[in-house]
């Protein structure tokens, strides 16, 4: 009869570890190894909840009392990185004077490794750009301050 050593149990039970096995059970002769992975418990991941394709402008804008009337403040949806271009070689979104449509993407915040598009709630003139790229932005921060037109 062969022994088997501690040092080859161990060997065992490592492979079953690393290679996510449940069960595994050798016969050598009169011995019988049964390693068995212990359950794991349930794990319970609470998701945030969706954001939506086209956050409404109550969720993005706010006028501050500060701005005159006509101007609208786009604040950040979310926490993360700003991104005022499509990638690091392309023009930003945006420009300081440019006439925005209601809808277009003025940039990108990255959260947990997805971009999320920031669109313009309405038409106008963007007159303030309050965020600089690649800038960590926190939720409701004021991003843009765009003047109606």
């Amino acid at each position: 009869m062969v022994s088997v050593k501690d040092k080859d149990i161990q060997r065992i039970i490592d492979l079953v570890k690393k290679n996510g096995i449940g069960e595994l059970e050798i016969h050598d002769g009169k011995q019988v190894i049964r390693v068995q992975a212990a359950p794991q418990a349930p794990v319970r991941v609470e998701s945030a909840p969706p954001l939506a394709a086209h956050p409404t402008p109550a969720e993005q804008t706010k006028s501050s009392p500060s701005t005159p009337t006509n101007e609208t403040t786009i604040n950040a949806p979310l926490v993360g990185s700003v991104y005022l271009t499509p990638s690091p070689d392309e023009p930003p979104f945006v420009k300081l004077g440019q006439t925005l449509k209601s809808g277009q993407t003025v940039c990108l915040i990255e959260a947990m490794k997805t971009f999320n598009h920031i669109k313009s709630p309405i038409a106008g003139k963007l007159v303030e750009i309050c965020v600089k790229n690649g800038q960590t932005v926190e939720f409701d921060k004021p991003m843009f301050v765009v003047a109606a037109e």
